[in-house]
């Protein structure tokens, strides 16, 4: 599992489409699920940074095909890290 945003790219491709729908979502927790190189991670970071930038609290949580274990996902999500 990774706890932390991947570094943004120094030219990034700004998601509008996705930002637009995250930022009118109530949702508490997210999950974005596609193939490699559909720009999750960008469009993800994109978001956190916006939230932060309005003062909200906001966890990174990144689950990979070895995570299988909910225990360690759900304490991560509770925990808030």
């Amino acid at each position: 599992m990774k706890l932390c945003p991947p570094r943004p790219a120094s030219v990034e491709i700004e998601r509008n489409a996705v930002a637009t729908a995250l930022a009118r979502s109530s949702a508490s927790v997210v999950l974005f699920n596609a193939p490699a190189g559909y720009g999750k991670s960008t469009a993800m970071g994109q978001w956190l940074r916006a939230l932060r930038a309005e003062g909200l609290p906001v966890a990174w949580l990144t689950a990979g095909a070895n995570d299988n274990d909910p225990g360690p996902i759900a304490f991560h999500l509770q925990a808030g890290r």
